[in-house]
């Protein structure tokens, strides 16, 4: 084989898996009624209540214990938190398991270097008037709310 006739990208011999993939994104612009963006405001402000729960708890299971609650146990408190607060029920589940996941590795972030040698420092309580968004899983989209 020619060295100038590469193709762009290579085959691992024991899997044959492209080494090389291309990512894509879409990104849309919702035109929602009143209704729709209450829902949506609503499902925002879900996920921030929960992030900061479930930080709460970490800090004091930290303090007890010495030990963090990480991801798969997150999760397994949401469906009695669902039951306690039942407006929680009513935003996407996979929204919710999105912020057990992102406060998992803002967890473990907080405490392993990255390539720079630099910490991420520990987590933080999410205000009321700061990023407004939340994850879609289902459809694989991140939806941010402009108000």
């Amino acid at each position: 084989m020619d060295s100038m006739a590469r193709p762009w990208f290579s085959l691992c011999s024991r899997h044959e898996v492209p080494l090389k993939t291309i990512a894509k994104a879409y990104r849309f612009k919702l035109y929602p009624n009143k209704a729709q963006q209450q829902d949506l405001l609503r499902f925002s402000g879900s996920c921030r209540w929960l992030w900061n729960q479930l930080l709460e708890l970490n800090i004091e299971t930290h303090k007890a214990t010495g030990k963090f609650v990480f991801r798969m146990d997150m999760q397994k408190l949401l469906p009695g938190m669902k039951e306690q607060t039942p407006w929680l029920a009513d935003t996407p589940a996979g929204a919710l398991q999105r912020v057990c996941r992102n406060l998992d590795l803002a967890l473990k972030r907080s405490f392993k270097p990255d390539a720079a040698g630099k910490y991420a420092g520990f987590p933080k309580f999410k205000k009321r008037g700061g990023e407004r968004s939340f994850y879609v899983t289902n459809q694989q989209m991140r939806i941010e709310v402009c108000a």
